[in-house]
């Protein structure tokens, strides 16, 4: 919901980085809100994919496929000291859920901030996740 969408927005905003993504003709096709921490416990680097969303005309696997990767090399030429990746989806979303597994693991579940469901978080080394993007 829209509502729910710019909550998300407001709340995370003062601590992330967006990126907008236009296609050939200068139309945006995708928005990407994302954040740089360290990870409790060994301290190293870690993405946080906050929010994706991606028009609908270009939903189709190859084109997320190839955005993920032109996204993530960007991501690493801003900060190479990267070295996890991590980013959610509502429990409840099936496509999404099954889409994630194929390249991360879940590693646990969080309440979303906007309402009281659960996302699933995924987690990968950015060096596997390299390896299956083809980097």
């Amino acid at each position: 919901m829209l509502d729910e969408a710019l909550l998300h927005l407001i709340q995370t905003l003062p601590d992330t980085l967006i990126m907008l993504v236009e296609n050939d003709l200068g139309e945006l096709i995708a928005f990407i809100q994302y954040q740089y921490g360290k990870q409790p416990d060994s301290g190293e680097m870690l993405l946080t994919i906050e929010t994706a969303i991606l028009a609908s005309d270009y939903r189709k696997s190859r084109v997320f496929y190839e955005g993920f990767r032109s996204i993530l090399q960007h991501i690493l030429e801003e900060n190479p000291e990267v070295k996890q990746v991590q980013f959610y989806a509502l429990a409840d979303h099936r496509y999404l859920n099954r889409l994630y597994s194929k390249f991360a693991k879940r590693s646990g579940v969080r309440q979303s901030s906007q309402r009281n469901i659960e996302e699933n978080r995924y987690i990968q080394d950015i060096g596997q996740l390299m390896k299956y993007l083809r980097i």
